[in-house]
This record gives structure tokens, sequence and C-alpha cells, in this order.
């Protein structure tokens, strides 16, 4: 139904003004076609904040910024990436901070993968960070509200799927061969269907066996993707790696840490591997990708990256057999082998093979009983317990060549050709002259018997079965009989470098110790010392993205510093900052990590701002001196809602566009009046930015305040020692004292919220004008200097921008913890930002909505 203009409801703005042209008398049309084109040139190169909205069923928000006016046909041009402040990694190992993109395909030219509608912590978006420490990008921005709104929203939901139909039963040596292939690589995926889906097959089943006829109509692909997403969502026998902070205690830790063992743990490597290579030319939906399952896609890519599995032979010497026998025992024992050399020569082996038994459990350290057995065992061709028994003997006597005869025909009879051959090969050797030509036909049967594979394997002509006899050849490489999984890491020495180059940029006060440490850590964990969960997964490269990789580093710059280790550890919480008697290190998304993080030789690193000042905890908590050992203190602050009114409509937008919006014919208004309006030149200023201020600021204390767990602030004395401990859980509240030029007293500011602070990319042939009609939002009563800001509310109501005046020295730092304790996000303008009008219209309801601006310079 068409309104009382003859518009039809939801209708732009746009549409309407192109209906009026055509219903206007041509000379009006011509005047209003030539306002528009001055309004354009007005705003060229002005810069421009767009949002796209969630959907109902989704909660992503993105946020961009673009060039207004930049060419008559297309009036927006994106913002390069290279002057938004995107923060660039300065080592390898620091690239864990960030997430990869897996999905090279998108369904449609307007549609995202399903990846990318995945929240997975703000940190770990590449857009996020902006290289004005403490500050976000207008992308940031964006993604912070993407996060509070998945958060906040009781609307938005995900259905998901979990497959937990029977896999199959797979051993660990093709689990074992199947990783290896994987991490050697080297195959282009799609180019041999036939052997992809019969590798998928192997691990997984037939993808798709759960489906009905209503999924008929979906491809091989689709039934893949849609069958691996959904079994990595499963939580019996795969790992969920967003519970805890430790990927490595997965495999190698109980059920109680969330671990599933190492073959279960390479199960799902190689299922989330699958999906991985799909994902390079799948281009549909899946609508089961969640968190967890793009969690598993970052530790497979990470494993077959940085983790290398090696089988070694198992350590045997006479001390693990067992204690030596006694004078009595040894005659015992001697019996028993007596009797069972009767029992062979009358041709009783099994009850030779019991009677050998009996001595070796006497005597387990005699290798003449085990060797008896061993013969006795490959008569009666129980080849794994005569493998053993053979290998035992050779691995106390090298120089054993009965034993490596031996243990060559166990091997030979198991199937494991290849190593029999090595064993037939170490028999001569140490046989010299004296090898018999038993021992060389041996050699030969075992040579054959591999060059029998191979020909079989050439001239198999079925390409599925062919398939499966060189998979059977390759499993003989990964058979663990008497072998030993080792676990190595291809990524150590990187590792350990960017640890030291975290600890130099941070200045780190235990520097040199650390270094020392860190350097020999790896190798002493080969050769037998422990490694603690967090410190493990750093060596091996293994970490989520975002604050798990943030938690994992702060975590193995504490454990690669023995001084500290003991008294200080891991922290308790993600968002823990670091305290020590020389200064303070605080996660990046925490209120100290924004507010401080423009004071003079402050860096961000790896979700760290630091080294900032040392803190004053209050009098009930104990004082400690230069000694001290660091503390974890977690900071108490309200969450701040990014925007007050992020869309939300049934389909996803671009919302308007709108730095000109005051400069639209308004509602009612004639069209002669308007443009007489737009044209008059009088009616168009350039806004001056505040003068700058000569003052000085100077943060004089950071004081900690302890929190009951209610939530109370304690008070009062306490006389008994607080635990360490205790101190650790506890929140915080914090006040920050500054001296001004201007105020003989100090002034303290409360850090009640954790709001944001956006840095936004310059504009372009700037300093910008602006209509009159836009004057509200430019008015000078609305600049405070820092001195003036102590108790000072602006209004949220009459749409007008506060701008903060902090040209002063030090003065950024003061305004920053006045918008933490009144909860106001701001945009931060500094040398090389956009001008003013820009800045101000970026933080008004045309634009962020966050209306305050830190005018720096």
């Amino acid at each position: 139904m068409a309104d009382s203009a003859g518009f039809i409801p939801g209708i732009t703005a746009a549409w309407k003004r192109v209906v009026e042209i055509f219903d206007t008398p041509r000379d009006l049309a011509a005047e209003m076609k030539a306002i528009e084109s001055h309004i354009v040139a007005k705003n060229e190169g002005c810069l421009m904040v767009g949002f796209f909205s969630p959907h109902p069923n989704n909660a992503r928000v993105d946020a961009t910024t673009y060039w207004g006016g930049c060419c008559k046909a297309h009036p927006l041009s994106p913002v390069d990436d290279y002057l938004k402040g995107f923060v660039k990694s300065e080592h390898a190992s620091f690239d864990l901070y960030k997430r990869k993109q897996y999905t090279k395909n998108k369904p449609s030219k307007y549609d995202l993968p399903d990846e990318e509608s995945v929240f997975f912590h703000a940190e770990t978006f590449p857009q996020y960070e902006n290289e004005n420490v403490g500050t976000v990008t207008v992308e940031g921005f964006g993604i912070e509200c993407w996060g509070y709104e998945g958060m906040s929203s009781k609307l938005r939901y995900q259905n998901v799927s979990v497959l937990n139909r029977m896999l199959p039963s797979v051993p660990a040596t093709k689990l074992l061969r199947r990783v290896e292939e994987l991490r050697r690589g080297g195959e282009c995926f799609g180019r041999n269907p036939e052997k992809e889906e019969a590798d998928l097959e192997e691990f997984f089943g037939k993808p798709g066996a759960s489906y009905t006829r209503q999924n008929s109509h979906m491809s091989r692909m689709d039934l893949q993707v849609n069958d691996l997403v959904r079994s990595l969502n499963r939580d019996d026998i795969f790992a969920n790696f967003l519970d805890g902070s430790s990927i490595c205690t997965k495999w190698l830790g109980g059920k109680e840490q969330g671990g599933i063992g190492l073959l279960n743990m390479l199960w799902q490597m190689i299922i989330a591997k699958q999906l991985s290579m799909c994902l390079t030319i799948y281009n549909q939906t899946a609508t089961d990708f969640t968190q967890r399952t793009l969690s598993s896609l970052i530790v497979q890519d990470l494993w077959f990256q940085n983790v290398e599995i090696k089988l070694t032979n198992m350590k045997i010497g006479p001390a693990s057999l067992g204690a030596p026998a006694t004078d009595e025992e040894a005659v015992k024992a001697a019996r028993f082998e007596e009797d069972g050399d009767a029992a062979v020569r009358d041709g009783e082996y099994e009850k030779a093979a019991d009677l050998y038994t009996a001595a070796v459990n006497i005597d387990p350290r005699k290798m003449g009983y085990r060797c008896k057995r061993a013969a006795t065992l490959l008569t009666l061709k129980r080849w794994e317990d005569a493998e053993e028994d053979a290998y035992i003997c050779t691995q106390v006597d090298p120089e054993d060549a009965d034993g490596w005869s031996q243990l060559g025909m166990a091997r030979l009879g198991v199937g494991l050709s290849k190593r029999a051959r090595e064993a037939f090969q170490r028999s001569i050797a140490v046989s010299g002259d004296a090898a018999t030509a038993a021992m060389r036909k041996d050699l030969k049967d075992a040579e054959e018997k591999i060059a029998a594979d191979m020909r079989a394997i050439e001239m198999e002509p079925d390409s599925r079965k062919k398939l499966e006899l060189e998979k059977a050849y390759r499993d003989q490489d990964w058979d663990l009989g008497t072998k030993t999984i080792e676990i190595h890491s291809l990524a150590h020495k990187r590792q350990v470098e960017g640890l030291i180059l975290f600890a130099e940029r941070m200045r780190w006060p235990y520097l040199n110790e650390m270094r020392n440490f860190a350097k020999t850590a790896y190798s002493n964990f080969q050769a037998g010392k422990e490694l603690q969960p967090q410190l493990y997964d750093w060596m091996y490269g293994l970490t989520l993205p975002g604050m798990w990789m943030s938690f994992k580093i702060m975590s193995a710059l504490i454990l690669c510093t023995p001084s500290i280790a003991d008294r200080c550890s891991v922290a308790p919480t993600f968002d823990c900052g670091l305290v020590t008697p020389h200064g303070s290190y605080w996660r990046a998304r925490t209120v100290l990590g924004r507010v401080l993080g423009c004071l003079p030789g402050v860096i961000s690193l790896c979700g760290w701002v630091g080294p900032c000042p040392a803190v004053d905890f209050d009098s009930t908590q104990p004082q400690e001196g230069e000694d001290a050992a660091p503390r974890h203190i977690r900071i108490e602050a309200q969450v701040v809602a990014p925007r007050k009114n992020v869309p939300n409509k049934e389909q996803r937008f671009v919302e308007d566009f709108r730095p000109n919006e005051a400069t639209q014919r308004r509602d009612n208004e004639d069209i002669p009046t308007y443009l007489a309006d737009m044209g008059d030149h009088n009616r168009w200023f350039t806004p001056k930015p505040p003068a700058h201020e000569p003052s000085t600021v100077t943060l004089k204390r950071i004081q900690l305040k302890a929190l009951r767990p209610d939530g109370d602030i304690i008070t009062g004395h306490i006389s008994l020692p607080v635990n360490e401990a205790v101190i650790n859980k506890q929140d915080h509240h914090v006040h920050l004292v500054f001296a001004l030029e201007s105020n003989e007293a100090t002034v303290t500011y409360t850090l009640h919220t954790n709001p944001l602070f956006v840095t936004l990319p310059a504009c372009r042939e700037g300093p910008h004008e602006v209509h009159m009609r836009e004057e509200t939002i430019f008015r000078s009563d609305r600049v405070r200097t820092v001195d003036q800001l102590k108790g000072y509310t602006p209004k949220d109501d009459d749409g007008g921008v506060m701008i903060i005046n902090a040209t002063g020295t030090g003065a950024e730092v003061l305004a920053r913890a006045w918008c933490s304790e009144r909860g106001k996000h701001a945009v931060v303008r500094r040398q090389g930002g956009p001008c003013y009008t820009c800045a101000v219209r970026a933080a008004s309801g045309i634009g962020l909505g966050v209306g305050v601006v830190i005018w720096v310079s």
C-alpha cells in the first residue's frame, strides 16, 4: 500500500529523490542534480562509516570505512587496508595470535562461507587491532559489536546436529600411517576423487549414510562436508579444544582434563584435515559449522605443520627386566629349562613354552631362556610373542646373531617383510664370516616377499584393491610391535626465538635467566625432563589464536623463568594481568590494557600491553619488596554495549552511508527553499579543531583495591598473612591518580567500565566543510579540556559529540581514564588521522555512535 506521498513503504531515500526529480519541472530537476553534485564535491574524500547488520539467527556485525565522492560512477571508495592501521606480525611464532582462513570459495558473490559466520574471540581477527596501542580499528569496533550482540541477544540461536553413528574400527598402524601421509602432503585435493573417497571411508565410513531421501539432491562433496562437520561436533571420542587452555592435555591428560588419548587425537586430526581439504574447493554451506568445528580446523593445521611422529625402538636393558635371580632361584630356573628342553625333544612345544616361561619368570635377566622360548614360539607360529622375546634378546645383547635371526623370522610371520629384512641383515652383519647359509636364505626369503608384494600392487587391475594393497605395504612401517611413539616438534627453534623476542620487546625484567632456560628447554625435555602443559604447547606451536595464544605465550615466559615459576606459575584466568615489582603487563582487551596503552614506551604484542608502570596495592594486601614474586591480577570492569542501536533487520544490508544526511531535503521542505539553502556559500563552514593545550598531565599511581568474591570492596586491616592463591583469584578495582599542572591536588579516576577506543584512518582532501544544518554536533561548548573532566557527564540525548582536548603532554591517558569511569567509548584522533569534521562525524550518530572524540593532535 502506498503512503500519502505515493511511495511504497520501505523505498529508500535515494529512490524517492529519483522519483521526485522525474516529477519536478525540468529546470528544478537540473538544479537538484547540480546541488547534489555540489554536496558530493563538498564531501570529496571524507571518511564514511558503514555497518552490515546482523541476521535474526546470526549475530555477525561488520563495520568498515569508505572515502566519499571519489568518483562520479561510484561515490564510495574503500579505504586501503594499509591505511587502516592493521597490526602486522613481527615473527612467525606471533602468527599464532590471528586466525587463518580455511574456506577458499564463497557460496555466492554476496554470501559468506560458514567459517566467516563463526565468532571466534575478537582478537583472533587480523583486522581487529590498531597500531595505536590500546585501540581498535573501525573493523575491530564492528567485531566487538558482533561479539556483544552474540553474547547478549536472546533472539539468535543455532541448532547444531551431531553425527554419532559408529565409525570404522581403525588400528593404530593405519592412523599413524595416514597422519604421516597428510603431514608430507604433496597431492592436490580434488584431482583423484576415487582415492580421496577411499581415504575418507577408511577412517570415517561412507559419507551420507545417515541421510534420508530428502537429502538425495546433495552432491558427494555436500555429503562429505556436512558429515565431517557434524562428526567434529561430537564429544564422546573427540576433543573440544575450546575447553581449557592447553592442547597437549587433550591426548596426554586424563578424562578430567578432557583427554581423549593419542589415537583418538590422531583420528580427530585426520577428519579435520579431510574437512580442511574439502573446504579448499567447496562453495556451499554447512549449517552445523560451529566454533568447535573451527577450533579443530585450527589445531589440525598447526599439528600437520609443527608436529612429527616417529617410531623408535623400545629401550630395554637388564634393569628394566627385573631383579637378578638368587643362587637358589637360578637353580630352580635351570631345572625348568632342562624340562623344557626335554619337552622340545618330545615334540611337546606348548609344554616347552610353558616351562621356559617359568624359567624366565624366575630369572628374567638370563637371555638363554628367552632365546629358547622364542624358538619354541616360532615353531608354534605365535609370531607376536616370539618377536617380543627375540627383540629383548637383541636389545640386551646387540651381537646376538641367533636373536636377530629369530626376530627376522617372527616379523616375517606377522607380515612385516621390510622389518624382517632389516633383522636378517643385522644377523649376517654381526655373524661376520660365521654367517650361515640358513641366514642368507632367510634374507633371500624376506627380499622375495617384498618383491612379491610390489608385483601384486603393480599388477592389480582393480584400482580400489590396488589402493588397499599400497596402504597395507606402507602400514608395515608403522607397526607398533616393538616400537615406541615419539612426538617431535618441528617448530621448537622458531618458538624459542619468538618467546625470546617477546621477552625483549616487553622488556621482561628476568630476560637473561629466561633466555638461558628457554634455549635448552626442548632438548632437556627430549632427554627426559618434564614440561608443563603450557610450555609444551608453546614449544610445539600448538594453540588456538587470540586469548589462548596470549595466555600461552605469557605462561611460557613465566615457566621459562625458574626464579619465579614456582611462586607465580600459570594464571587462573585468561584475562589476568601480571604485576611484578618492576612493572606490570595487561591483556590488550582489559581496561588497563586499553587505558594505559597510550603511555610512552608501552607496546602491544600478542595480546599483551606493557611494560606499564608498577602498581600499588591497598593496605589490606601485603606490600613486598624487589624480590617479591609476580602476581596474576584480574581487573573488575563492566562491559559497555559497543553501539546502542545495532540494526537488526530481516536481511543483512549495508546501513546508509550518511555523512551528508543533514544536507538531504527534509520532509515537507519545498525544493526551491532547499536549493537556496544548499547553494548559499555562507551556510557552509569548516569546523575548527581544539587548540593545542600546553599543560602536562602525569600519571602518579595505579592503585589496585581487592574485591570480595561477592564484588564488595575489602576494607579494614587484615592481620593474618594473605594466601598468594587467594590474591591471584580475587578481582580488583583500579584507581588512577593524576597530577595536573593546573591543579594543586591530584585527581583520581576509578576505572568502572571497559570502553573501546577506535582509531580512524585518514580522510582525503580535508579539512571538509559542513553545512549549518549539521552545526549541532560541532558546537564549541561540547569541547572539554582534561582539567574540566572530573565530575562532568555529557548529555547523550541531544545528538551532539563531546570533544576532549587531549593535546597536552600525557593528557590522552587521563581522557581514556575518564571514558572508563563514565562508561564512554571514544574515537581517538592522533597525528595523521582524519580531519576534525570526519572525526566528529565518525563519533556521531551517523557514524559509530560513540559520542566522544579524544583529540590528541
